[in-house]
């Protein structure tokens, strides 16, 4: 049976990769992108993955991913380092 998700999870941008430029407490409510990868992102509402955990974007800004919710859909925050994959 397939989940039913709100329509603005899946933009039309989804599949987009990029990598933090530095590394992240398990606490942190923004990330940033390596220069230029913001762009491939929405600008706003979308979820993305990152390591183990599943991360809500409320809303981006150049490579600046803001207002965000960790361990979203049961995952757990965790630290990550620089160039990890973000994977949306």
């Amino acid at each position: 049976m397939a989940a039913n998700f709100p329509l603005s999870w899946f933009n039309l941008a989804d599949g987009a990769v990029g990598q933090l430029s530095v590394g992240v407490s398990d606490v942190e409510t923004s990330f940033v992108l390596k220069s230029g990868q913001g762009a491939k992102f929405p600008a706003s509402d979308f979820i993305f993955k990152i390591d183990s955990e599943e991360v809500h974007c409320a809303s981006r800004s150049g490579d600046n991913l803001n207002s965000l919710t960790r361990n979203f859909g049961g995952t757990s925050a965790a630290l990550h380092e620089a160039n990890s994959i973000i994977a949306q």
